[in-house]
């Protein structure tokens, strides 16, 4: 992280953000009066550390500071993710002042996906999700899913391995019901399984469409989507992932956590690893009813790349956390996602969602406590 620790570094500073807003079509909007705005903006960046102040009309000077805070709001080309600084200008005789970006960006979707946004113009982003193994039989004409067998890529080299473990897996299940083990063994060998990755969790696919949606609606280039499987070890250095990872098992996940060991959340088969303990997920007569999430906004020191990881056991949950994470809602932790009036780079959230069979009774994330911030 840069630090500005002398007057002239922070003069060089001021001057090129001011050049920077003069380029910005958010500065120009909507003013009649472009050239004189661009002017005065040159003539305070120009007095900027020294004794005197350009002659200004206040009139003049407030709709410089008015066009200077939109301008930082809404133009994120303008946001450095190191420094990140903002132009105010505190009125005609006070002149310019270098101020934290986030009393501009006082919204929790923008601070949260910060990092994300800021790092567009650098390199590309995109949306990663696993596609979840299902077992096809042939005799029945149904898909099979066990959640304790997953693979992600292409099933033709593993399809013997893959078929092993569902029989096995499926053969336990049966023999635990009461099943006499040959008759399970000949109930198994009968339904002809078929390992196939065939749809994208709902929960996934939602979550995905709610983010890319965002960009849009801010204006930026939406993430594309991509199956983890596709994402190389030499992609990991030029992209930046946005993980939406319904299982432990989820390629991106399991590479974010073996490059950052040791953090205070993490998903685990049964729910959540915190510092207090684990927090398991709960089931009820249709399945689970309340699903623990984890939620890291991550950027790596030796490539700049940014990770967003929503982790969870159940795909409808990382979809309303994706929901939450671009609503209104998380505006109540706005406050929280600052350390030192900086946006943090390297932070951890947990929550619990709640399930229910009827998605029309869908109850939105709780959070677990305040964020934790490693910086």
């Amino acid at each position: 992280m840069k630090i500005v620790n002398s007057m002239e570094e922070e003069r060089t500073v001021v001057r090129e953000l001011a050049e920077k807003v003069k380029r910005s079509t958010a500065f120009h909007a909507r003013a009649d009066d472009a050239d004189k705005l661009s002017k005065t903006l040159d003539a305070f960046a120009t007095a900027y550390g020294t004794s005197s102040q350009p002659t200004v009309s206040p009139g003049l000077a407030h709709r410089v500071k008015e066009q200077l805070e939109r301008c930082f709001r809404e133009d994120r080309k303008l946001w450095n993710p190191e420094q990140q600084n903002t132009l105010e200008l505190l009125g005609a005789k006070e002149g310019l002042t270098l101020a934290h970006l986030s009393r501009v960006i006082t919204d929790a979707t923008n601070r949260f996906w910060f990092h994300q946004c800021a790092r567009l113009e650098r390199r590309r982003s995109v949306i990663v999700f696993s596609e979840p193994l299902f077992f096809f039989s042939r005799t029945l004409r149904a898909y099979l899913r066990f959640l304790s067998v997953n693979h992600d890529g292409a099933v033709k080299d593993n399809e013997a391995q893959l078929i092993k473990m569902a029989k096995r897996e499926l053969t336990v299940n049966l023999r635990a019901t009461g099943m006499d083990g040959d008759a399970a063994k000949e109930v198994v060998s009968a339904l002809d399984l078929v390992p196939v990755h065939h749809y994208v969790g709902a929960g996934d696919s939602y979550g995905a469409s709610m983010i890319r949606r965002w960009f849009r609606v801010n204006k930026l280039t939406p993430p594309s989507r991509r199956e983890g499987s596709r994402i190389v070890d030499v992609d990991r250095g030029v992209l930046n992932c946005i993980v939406l990872a319904s299982r432990r098992t989820n390629p991106e996940l399991m590479y974010f956590m073996g490059k950052v060991p040791q953090l205070s959340y993490e998903l685990t088969e049964k729910g959540i690893h915190t510092a207090k303990g684990e927090l398991e997920d709960k089931f009820g007569e249709h399945g689970m009813t309340l699903a623990y999430a984890v939620v890291t906004n991550w950027v790596f020191d030796d490539s700049d790349t940014a990770y967003t990881i929503i982790a969870a056991n159940h795909t409808r949950a990382v979809g309303r956390i994706a929901k939450f994470l671009v609503s209104d809602e998380i505006d109540k932790l706005s406050h929280k996602l600052l350390k030192d009036q900086r946006i943090p780079s390297k932070m951890q959230l947990a929550f619990e969602v709640p399930l229910d069979v009827n998605e029309q009774r869908a109850i939105m994330p709780r959070p677990l406590g305040d964020p934790i911030i490693y910086d």
